[in-house]
């Protein structure tokens, strides 16, 4: 290499350190200056969006505020929910972000969580009212001078754990038999094993003695029933031993307990307005013994 050419290499050297090394210090001090603060966030807001017997829906709204003077972005956040101070379920959302400079925005983030699942691990879920929950959430972000950036964040609240309500035949009755019929009382308990009222109102069913249909239809009704309550319903039955055959009046005047099948649906409402409108099939068998 002649010395030409090295002198040409030195100027070129000299001229980047003159143009560059001052920017990456005005670079660095600019970004000194800025006082990189760390966001603030929160669970801000925590709602029952839908709830029914075989599900819960929970959001969450994360408020995220950035105190710094440039904007700053979310690259996602992990998550753990527990249940009994145990961890239910956990993962990663890619949810992404942007919070300008100054400001403050909101995440949601929305939590479907199934019963069957939950009992699945405790069991103990099955007899109470409500549980405790917990989630925690770790906020992820790419900051300026700071780097990588996880904020941790908690809330702790409890949500309602429905029950279905059961129906069972209380009695059947005899007001009156003649020879050509006979006019009897059916009795159905609904009971409510809930810590909130329910309301029922409307029962479809189909009622039948030794395989025999005796009587169909629907009580429209309404019926209250108070948290952890019964009530019952009274279903009249009118038998016609003429197109019914004379074996319902030896039935009628007989001593022996009958084989029942009691099933259709109950359409019902509750004082939790998240639950909505809900009907419920059911069938129920056994045997009962006529009273007079």
């Amino acid at each position: 290499m002649n010395t030409g050419f090295r002198f040409l290499l030195s100027v070129l050297f000299g001229i980047c350190l003159t143009v560059f090394v001052p920017s990456c210090a005005n670079l660095s001090q600019m970004l000194s200056q800025m006082n990189i603060k760390k966001p603030v966030a929160k669970v801000s807001d925590a709602k029952l969006t839908a709830l029914s017997f075989e599900q819960i829906d929970l959001l969450f709204g994360i408020d995220i505020t950035n105190p710094n003077s440039i904007g700053i972005a979310l690259d996602g956040f992990d998550y753990d929910l527990l249940l009994n101070d145990n961890s239910f379920v956990s993962g990663v959302q890619n949810e992404k972000l942007d919070i300008a400079a100054g400001k403050t925005s909101r995440v949601n983030f929305p939590v479907s969580l199934k019963f069957t699942d939950i009992y699945a691990m405790y069991t103990s879920l099955r007899n109470i009212d409500s549980t405790k929950y917990q989630v925690k959430l770790g906020l992820i972000f790419n900051l300026p001078v700071l780097g990588d950036t996880r904020i941790p964040i908690s809330h702790t609240g409890h949500f309602p754990i429905p029950k279905l309500p059961t129906i069972s035949v209380k009695s059947l009755k005899v007001n009156n038999i003649g020879f050509t019929g006979a006019n009897l009382d059916l009795k159905i308990a609904i009971d409510n094993p809930n810590a909130f009222w329910m309301i029922f109102d409307q029962l479809n069913y189909n009622f039948q003695i030794n395989g025999l249909e005796w009587i169909s239809g629907k009580n429209t009704s309404p019926m209250q029933v108070d948290e952890k309550g019964a009530g019952i319903v009274t279903i009249p039955v009118k038998l016609d031993f003429l197109k019914m055959g004379q074996s319902v009046y030896q039935l009628l005047n007989g001593t022996k307990e009958l084989n029942y099948k009691f099933s259709g649906n109950v359409d019902m409402s509750s004082s939790i307005s998240q639950l909505g409108n809900q009907s419920m099939p059911f069938e129920k068998a056994g045997n009962i013994k006529i009273s007079r």
